[in-house]
Protein backbone atom coordinates (compact mmCIF):
# COMPACT_ATOMS: atom_id res chain seq x y z
CA UNK A 1 0.00 0.00 0.00
CA UNK A 2 1.10 3.70 -1.15
CA UNK A 3 1.15 6.65 1.21
CA UNK A 4 0.01 9.75 0.22
CA UNK A 5 1.60 12.76 1.47
CA UNK A 6 0.30 14.68 4.06
CA UNK A 7 -0.10 17.97 1.93
CA UNK A 8 -2.54 15.95 -0.66
CA UNK A 9 -4.80 14.09 2.11
CA UNK A 10 -5.16 17.62 3.29
CA UNK A 11 -6.10 19.19 -0.26
CA UNK A 12 -8.56 15.79 -0.74
CA UNK A 13 -9.91 17.01 2.59
CA UNK A 14 -10.43 20.70 2.01
CA UNK A 15 -11.48 20.05 -1.58
CA UNK A 16 -14.11 18.00 -0.47
CA UNK A 17 -15.16 20.37 2.24
CA UNK A 18 -15.50 23.03 -0.37
CA UNK A 19 -17.48 20.64 -2.70
CA UNK A 20 -19.84 19.92 0.09
CA UNK A 21 -20.53 23.47 0.65
CA UNK A 22 -21.36 23.87 -2.95
CA UNK A 23 -23.08 21.49 -3.35
CA UNK A 24 -25.68 22.67 -0.05
CA UNK A 25 -25.59 26.22 -2.26
CA UNK A 26 -26.76 24.50 -4.98
CA UNK A 27 -29.73 22.63 -2.93
CA UNK A 28 -30.61 25.90 -1.14
CA UNK A 29 -30.45 27.78 -4.55
CA UNK A 30 -32.84 25.05 -6.10
CA UNK A 31 -35.54 24.50 -3.29
CA UNK A 32 -36.10 28.00 -2.08
CA UNK A 33 -35.06 29.55 -5.64
CA UNK A 34 -32.24 31.99 -3.95
CA UNK A 35 -29.03 31.73 -1.37
CA UNK A 36 -28.71 33.70 1.45
CA UNK A 37 -26.36 35.41 2.82
CA UNK A 38 -23.86 34.22 5.36
CA UNK A 39 -21.10 36.02 7.48
CA UNK A 40 -18.15 34.24 8.70
CA UNK A 41 -19.75 32.68 11.99
CA UNK A 42 -21.70 30.40 9.19
CA UNK A 43 -18.30 28.92 7.66
CA UNK A 44 -16.25 28.80 10.88
CA UNK A 45 -18.84 26.74 12.64
CA UNK A 46 -19.41 24.83 9.17
CA UNK A 47 -15.56 24.57 9.10
CA UNK A 48 -15.81 23.06 12.66
CA UNK A 49 -18.27 20.73 11.92
CA UNK A 50 -16.71 19.36 9.08
CA UNK A 51 -13.92 18.51 11.31
CA UNK A 52 -15.86 17.09 14.18
CA UNK A 53 -17.20 14.32 11.66
CA UNK A 54 -14.03 13.54 10.16
CA UNK A 55 -12.65 12.09 13.13
CA UNK A 56 -14.22 8.77 12.94
CA UNK A 57 -12.94 8.52 9.82
CA UNK A 58 -9.25 9.32 10.90
CA UNK A 59 -9.50 7.35 13.96
CA UNK A 60 -10.11 4.39 12.02
CA UNK A 61 -7.13 5.56 8.97
CA UNK A 62 -4.58 5.49 11.66
CA UNK A 63 -5.53 4.17 14.91
CA UNK A 64 -7.55 1.34 13.90
CA UNK A 65 -7.12 0.02 10.58
CA UNK A 66 -4.27 -2.37 11.21
CA UNK A 67 -5.72 -4.02 14.48
CA UNK A 68 -9.13 -4.67 12.79
CA UNK A 69 -7.54 -6.22 9.14
CA UNK A 70 -7.77 -9.85 9.15
CA UNK A 71 -4.24 -11.45 8.25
Amino acid sequence: MTHKPAWKRWGEWLLSYFLSLSMGFMLEYKLMGTVSSQQWEFYTVTFCLYVIFALPGFIYCYNLKGDLEVQ
